[in-house]
């Protein structure tokens, strides 16, 4: 059996105290990686982007299957840039790519 997460996937650029790193970000990835971690087989329906990029790629090869629409992963993607320093978390720039015209 296969357990099906619907939820998204973003690129993210975190500023962290002493570093800026590039990461996976997005409630459906966490959900199924967690899923996956705890021993589940996971599929997960979200934007698909082609190519994946690859900050992605350990997240697409751990699910059975990437469903959903085929967008390019530039513009199609949720891209959020994030400060978590001296305590606090800012949103310096929020993209939500494809997501904002997707309808059931």
């Amino acid at each position: 059996m296969t357990l099906l997460i619907i939820g998204g996937t973003s690129t993210d650029i975190l500023h962290l105290e002493t570093q800026t790193a590039l990461s996976a970000g997005g409630a459906g990835m966490y959900t199924a990686m967690a899923a996956k971690r705890c021993g589940s087989n996971v599929s997960l329906f979200a934007p698909n982007p082609n190519p994946i990029p690859e900050v992605l790629q350990p997240v697409a090869e751990r699910l059975a299957e990437w469903l959903g629409p085929i967008v390019d992963p530039e513009d199609g993607l949720p891209h959020f840039e994030i400060s978590q320093r001296g305590g606090k978390t800012e949103y310096i720039k929020a993209i939500f790519g494809a997501e904002s015209t997707l309808t059931p």
